[in-house]
């Protein structure tokens, strides 16, 4: 499936304005739109994957979702319709992403689980560098519609592939566990229902440490944040490599090279973030990629020069971001309800990418492409100063009390 969205995503924003007339701010919004629904997908796939205790069945409705989605994208000419598929690919593919991520989580323990977050992110990766190749090789003799129909074929063999491969982890924290866990710290168990009906932050609420909550939300700010600066700047990045001159077949290859970085550092991210820490990672990672966009304004360097250092850039910081970000979660904490978890994760990154697209697509139309760059490295410097307060608990701390079952 990752293999799938790497023909067709780069490439969208020049598939849009070249085929379907669209201007900077409609891509914008089409975009909006992609981020609101996945922001819906991932609570609700993840919260239903978890209630029903299944996560192949939700990555197998993914993947279908996302072939009959770009299929649809292949043939039409409209940009409302394209719109309209665009969105419902943003909600299918939530289906996959929020139960994948759990299903690794079901068989990792709180020690493993940058590891395997990690492994589960390189494999991905490998996909998308995958896709972009053969996207080059079609763009040279192909029009770029067919990439849209290879996408979707592509997503159809995943869902022969996952039916046969993808097994059902080998336990689940049901709800009779995880209330038992309530009982054990003390918590009245009307108490815990309530917390979780009215106040997500029930869903990392860990008993008898104080500031998980403050810390969990302030990550989230701060990752939002991130993902809206960092969007704003890279939603209408292929259309203005377009219009810098460079073809869809060097603009694939452009992505390539970012792909191929993260999917070789996603597997190590995660081991160095599991042996010395996750804050200077992070921390790190969100300030390399805020500062970032500037490339594209220095004078000296041609587009394409600074396209080439600032996807490097991107490349590092996007495997270190996307491998510890959703297991930065869980460290510290009791792991449960892992799906709704993740969701809560792919929630913050949603919406962060939802106010970026909006931003960047209205200000590449009415300010113009410097003053784009410029406001996204300002929005992402904003959220390195926000995770810079964030309390993050020690990575071997015990945790108070009786531990919570703990699968694989």
């Amino acid at each position: 499936m990752r293999m799938a969205e790497g023909l067709t995503g780069p490439i969208l924003p020049v598939y849009a304005a070249a085929f379907a007339g669209a201007s900077a701010s409609r891509i914008g919004m089409m975009e909006a739109s992609f981020q609101l629904l996945a922001v819906l997908g991932a609570f609700v796939w993840g919260r239903s994957s978890d209630q029903v205790a299944k996560r192949k069945a939700f990555i197998i409705l993914g993947f279908v979702g996302g072939a009959v989605s770009l299929l649809g994208m292949a043939f039409t000419r409209s940009f409302w319709v394209l719109f309209a598929w665009r969105s419902v690919f943003g909600l299918m593919s939530m289906a996959y992403g929020a139960a994948a991520g759990a299903l690794v989580a079901d068989e990792s323990t709180e020690e493993t689980i940058g590891e395997r977050m990690g492994r589960l992110q390189g494999i991905s990766g490998v996909g998308f560098v995958v896709g972009l190749t053969v996207g080059v090789g079609l763009a040279f003799v192909q029009p770029t519609r067919m990439l849209f129909v290879v996408g979707g074929v592509v997503s159809l063999v995943s869902v022969g592939l996952g039916l046969v491969w993808i097994r059902e982890p080998s336990s689940h924290l049901t709800q009779k566990e995880v209330h038992q866990v309530f009982r054990n710290f003390q918590i009245p168990f009307q108490m815990s229902v309530q917390r979780r009906m009215f106040n997500p932050a029930g869903l990392v609420y860990r008993p008898r440490l104080e500031g998980v909550e403050r810390r969990a939300w302030g990550y989230l700010l701060a990752i939002f944040i991130a993902f809206m600066g960092t969007t704003a700047g890279f939603v209408l990045f292929p259309l203005y490599l377009f219009e810098a001159g460079l073809s869809e077949s060097v603009i694939l290859g452009l992505f390539i090279l970012a792909a191929a970085i993260s999917a070789v550092l996603f597997g190590p991210a995660g081991r160095v973030a599991d042996t010395i820490g996750f804050r200077p990672l992070q921390i790190g990672a969100v300030g390399a990629r805020s500062g970032m966009f500037l490339l594209l304004v220095v004078p000296f360097l041609s587009p394409l020069v600074a396209a080439i250092l600032l996807l490097i850039i991107g490349g590092v910081t996007w495997a270190i971001i996307n491998t510890t970000g959703p297991a930065a979660l869980f460290k510290g904490m009791q792991i449960r309800d892992k799906g709704e978890l993740i969701g809560l994760y792919n929630i913050a990154v949603g919406l962060g990418s939802l106010v970026g697209a909006l931003m960047g697509g209205f200000i590449a139309q009415y300010v113009g492409w410097q003053g784009l760059f410029v406001t996204a490295s300002l929005v992402g410097l904003v959220s390195v100063l926000i995770l810079a307060r964030v309390v993050y608990p020690p990575d071997n701390q015990a945790r108070p009390g009786p531990a919570a079952p703990t699968p694989g």
